[in-house]
């Protein structure tokens, strides 16, 4: 079970309330995730992580350079892992 550390006390009592929630709604979850993400990140991402194609095929299908799609994704990924440790102040 991962930890949480807040700086205000109001959010303790929301902590144990997020993994529940994530449990009960993960498809609202996944799209205010993917919905923080600027369109080209979010294009990535669901072709990668979740349609399966290879970075190649999508530097391809997107006419991107190789290196652009590895740097948009990374980058994406990072957002996506701030967002769910609780900073989702994600950049658009």
């Amino acid at each position: 079970m991962p930890s949480y550390t807040f700086v205000s006390t109001a959010n303790a009592f929301v902590a144990p309330i997020i993994p529940a929630f994530i449990i009960l709604f993960p498809s609202l979850v996944t799209f205010n995730i993917l919905n923080s993400l600027k369109l080209n990140e979010r294009k990535i991402v669901v072709l990668h992580a979740i349609s399966g194609l290879r970075h190649r095929e999508i530097a391809k299908l997107l006419d991107m350079p190789l290196g652009t799609v590895l740097s948009t994704y990374n980058r994406a990924i990072n957002k996506i892992k701030k967002h769910l440790e609780g900073g989702n102040n994600c950049d658009k």
